[in-house]
């Protein structure tokens, strides 16, 4: 009886302690394959935080190459709105100016006299001028003076509303701020353009002066609206 009792004594000793054994073996093992994953885990962790940051500075960067470009693009459209009014404008002071230049030519088939002039032509026969100018004809001067009258007050606008990148180069805001000072001027010019154009008598001379002022003034802001097109396409390369 007594050794019956002490098996299963035994018996129950190894029924409790061989789970209890197994089961902290496992712990172990779970523990252990946790510790060697930490290192993984940690690593994939800093990976991951560094291709975020690569991506958000990538990201910030592609946009403000875009912000540039855009910026770029309204300059260039602005800059060439600009030219083709400027390129309009310059065509009617032209032809104003050639409409009040046209020589007074006779042709002469032989000596001839227009007045007190005695005309010999040039190998007996030929067209001359006879020095004086052809009076304007006045369907042309007010067609020519209409057309100023209506782009000067737009070109004016637009060389008002045109604007450049604060980063830009002092040289190309020096040519920037004189454009728009030219352009301030061209309500005067053109003031003095229609005052000797109203007819009913023209001075030829006194229209041609006037045309040719306000031409000037024109091809100056040309040349300077190249120039800040050019410039301005060089500093937004470097700004990309």
């Amino acid at each position: 009886m007594i050794e019956s009792g002490s098996a299963a004594g035994n018996y129950a000793y190894k029924s409790f302690c061989i789970p209890r054994l197994a089961f902290g073996v496992g712990l172990c093992v779970l523990f252990l394959s946790m510790t060697s994953s930490c290192p993984a885990i940690s690593q994939s962790a800093t990976t991951n935080s560094q291709e975020n940051g690569l991506s958000s500075k990538a990201a910030s960067q592609k946009a403000l190459r875009g912000q540039v470009k855009a910026s770029e693009l309204a300059v260039e459209s602005s800059l060439k709105e600009l030219g083709d009014t400027l390129h309009h404008l310059k065509d009617s002071a032209w032809s104003l100016f050639c409409e009040v230049q046209q020589p007074d030519q006779v042709f002469c088939g032989g000596p001839d006299a227009v007045g007190p002039i005695i005309l010999t032509p040039v190998n007996g026969t030929g067209i001359i001028d006879t020095g004086a100018l052809l009076p304007p004809r006045k369907k042309w001067v007010d067609y020519f003076v209409s057309q100023m009258d209506y782009l000067v007050p737009h070109l004016q606008q637009e060389c008002q509303a045109l604007t450049l990148p604060e980063t830009i180069s002092s040289d190309l805001s020096d040519e920037f701020a004189s454009l728009k000072s030219i352009s301030s001027t061209l309500s005067d010019k053109l003031t003095k353009v229609k005052a000797v154009s109203g007819g009913p008598k023209y001075e030829n001379m006194a229209i041609a002066t006037a045309s040719q002022s306000l031409l000037d003034d024109l091809k100056t802001m040309e040349r300077l609206r190249k120039s800040i097109y050019k410039h301005a396409k060089s500093e937004f390369s470097r700004l990309r």
